[in-house]
């Protein structure tokens, strides 16, 4: 049933394409709450359309970004951009948008970022 979901999904898209129907209605117009699509990007266009799905996808680049910049200062860090780039992968057969881990993945990517680039500028000042 997962590929005639996404079909039947694109076909509410297809209605309401740039602002989408709102938060987790892509379950709803499935059948009820723990329905579910099993792709996180025909959630994410269902969901919130064109211009909602624009702005996760390029925080999920800017994450991206960001985690290439932090493994330039500490390597250590690899693994969680490894894992966040087959989270990404993942994002296309499975349903990972409300997925604690994914945030975790976010918040140590970023904030690693954050301070590794404070303790660097720290030393450059010292």
């Amino acid at each position: 049933p997962r590929f005639q979901y996404w079909i039947d999904l694109f076909e509410y898209f297809q209605l309401q394409p740039i602002f989408g129907y709102g938060l987790r209605a892509s379950e709803v117009l499935l059948g009820g709450f723990g329905s579910y699509a099993h792709s996180s990007y025909v959630e994410l266009f269902v969901d919130y359309g064109i211009l909602g799905a624009t702005i996760f996808l390029s925080f999920m680049l800017l994450v991206y970004i960001k985690g290439l910049k932090l493994i330039k200062i500490n390597e250590q860090y690899k693994a969680w951009l490894h894992s966040y780039i087959m989270i990404c992968v993942l994002f296309g057969g499975f349903t990972l948008l409300y997925w604690p881990f994914l945030w975790v993945m976010i918040a140590i990517i970023l904030g690693g970022y954050s301070f590794e680039k404070n303790r660097l500028n720290n030393n450059i000042i010292q």
